[in-house]
């Protein structure tokens, strides 16, 4: 595995970071395209194999989806919830069932006391 000299990471994860950056930073949006494999070697000086590595983890994460013939497109990243109330836990459960329970479970192996 080839590492970067300045942090000692792996180079790909160097390229996935720099790519994610730019990724969340907005220079890549949603529904661009990314630079090809060869492009994306050039500009970093790194092997094909580092740059699919990148790539694979953007996809995995979710940050890419991979269309043959097309190349690699920035999908939509948005990963936080809208939350339109805020409520306890106590809350949550009145509201779902007018008499919430609880339970107590033993652990086997262990002592336990309810």
């Amino acid at each position: 595995m080839v590492y970067s000299t300045e942090t000692q990471e792996p180079l790909y994860k160097k390229v996935y970071n720099e790519l994610l950056h730019k990724i969340v930073n907005k220079e890549y949006e949603v529904g661009d395209i990314l630079p090809s494999e060869p492009e994306l070697q050039k500009n970093y000086g790194v092997s094909r194999i580092t740059i699919r590595r990148a790539m694979e983890m953007l996809q995995t994460n979710g940050y890419v989806k991979k269309h043959s013939g097309i190349g690699t497109i920035v999908v939509n990243t948005k990963h936080s919830l809208q939350l339109k109330k805020i409520s306890s836990f106590s809350e949550d459960n009145l509201n779902g069932n007018p008499f919430p329970n609880w339970y107590c479970f033993e652990i086997v192996d262990a002592p336990f006391q309810c």
